[in-house]
């Protein structure tokens, strides 16, 4: 009997597997309508997004794509940065652009995307490595924590220093180191 029951099971096995490969490598394939579409059965399944030819965008709002001269419409959906985050704001920058500031987790430097625009700005090359976490105050100030060698947390307040004698160039990030181990950081209303 249980001979039997380990046939079945080996089967069933063997069959999900095949219909499994069978579906990746029958919609694996590029949709050569979009060069939104990038490979995968999830990006199949889920439609492309972006707006891209052959894509229905009667559902996605009122507001048409931004372009930028004569380059692609810039996408509403897109990715800013192409390495792991620890945290970000969205704010208003100077020019009265929503703009999303981020922490990147392997060095901890401040970037700043535009949302209108393909830019992507360091705005800190102050390098504080392996940030697990960084909780924004607002644009300027936040709580960047990380694991130090001997497993403590580590809590560095960090508020970014813009470099007033050239504007083009990168500023840094200045601060003070909390007590070690806090365990979590509530920030209460601005």
């Amino acid at each position: 009997m249980t001979k039997k029951i380990l046939i079945i099971l080996i089967i069933i096995l063997i069959l999900a597997v095949v219909g499994v490969s069978i579906f990746y490598f029958a919609f694996s394939k590029n949709n050569p309508n979009s060069d939104q579409f990038d490979g995968s059965p999830l990006g199949f399944i889920f439609g492309s997004f972006g707006g891209g030819e052959g894509t229905n965008t009667d559902n996605l709002g009122e507001t048409p794509d931004i372009t930028i001269g004569e380059e692609k419409p810039l996408l509403r959906l897109r990715k800013i940065s192409e390495t792991p985050t620890a945290g970000f704001v969205v704010f208003k920058n100077k020019d009265k652009e929503v703009a999303v500031r981020y922490t990147e987790r392997a060095t901890g430097h401040i970037f700043e995307a535009s949302t209108i625009r393909p830019t992507v700005k360091r705005i800190s090359n102050t390098t504080i490595p392996r940030i697990y976490e960084a909780i924004w105050v607002n644009s300027e100030e936040s709580v960047m924590r990380y694991l130090d060698e001997d497993n403590n947390i580590k809590s560095f307040y960090a508020k970014v220093i813009k470099n007033e004698a050239d504007s083009t160039a990168e500023g840094k990030t200045e601060g003070l180191y909390l007590r070690d181990n806090i365990k979590g950081i509530i920030l209460y209303g601005n």
